[in-house]
């Protein structure tokens, strides 16, 4: 299994499968996707590579990622 970059996540699920693709599905406001980007932070700080498919503008993901610590 995949390490989340997420102890928490990782202790209770055991990461994700290697090259599977991960669907992240939730209501709405439940921080979806700071979860995404804190997956993909911690992907490419494994140096694996990433894709991420959303409906939010590039802008305002990146400005979310840096006011979450995130350098993508």
């Amino acid at each position: 299994m995949r390490p989340t970059g997420d102890t928490t996540i990782d202790l209770s699920i055991g990461g994700f499968p290697p090259g599977r693709p991960l669907v992240l599905t939730a209501p709405d406001a439940t921080e979806r996707t700071a979860l995404a980007l804190a997956l993909v932070h911690h992907a490419l700080e494994r140096g694996e590579p990433v894709r991420l498919l959303t409906a939010a503008a590039a802008p305002a993901l990146l400005r979310q990622a840096r006011a979450l610590g995130f350098d993508l």
